[in-house]
């Protein structure tokens, strides 16, 4: 069974990942989610949790599910490649999300052909 207790260092070192995955400052982090850079410093050093509204937007802006975030799990796989797929469509105007599309489509068809090429 999973354990399902809050962590909040556990929480605060994830948040601080996405951030710096981002390569995002703590004020930068701290306005996108509505709160002081501070407050943000004390969730990342696991000294607060972060409130639902702060999951969420946190979720929605980094394309995690809440369930990374509060226990390091990530939702279903197709779940979550939906979920990033929106907010590359949030992020980026229809003309890049298009040109992405067909790259990955040329780059999956490589990678048959390249199989087919050389099966195992």
């Amino acid at each position: 069974m999973t354990d399902t207790s809050i962590d909040p260092k556990g929480i605060g070192e994830r948040i601080r990942a996405l951030r710096k995955k981002y390569n995002k400052t703590q004020s930068y982090f701290a306005d996108l989610l509505f709160i002081s850079p501070s407050y943000l410093a004390l969730i990342e050093g696991g000294q607060r949790t972060p409130s639902l509204d702060i999951v969420a937007r946190l979720s929605k802006y980094c394309g995690v599910s809440a369930d990374y975030i509060l226990f390091g799990e990530e939702s279903k796989s197709s779940d979550m490649n939906r979920r990033k797929f929106e907010v590359l469509c949030e992020r980026h105007t229809p003309e890049e999300v298009t040109l992405a599309l067909r790259m990955a489509e040329y780059y999956l068809e490589l990678k048959k052909d390249e199989a087919e090429l050389n099966p195992a």
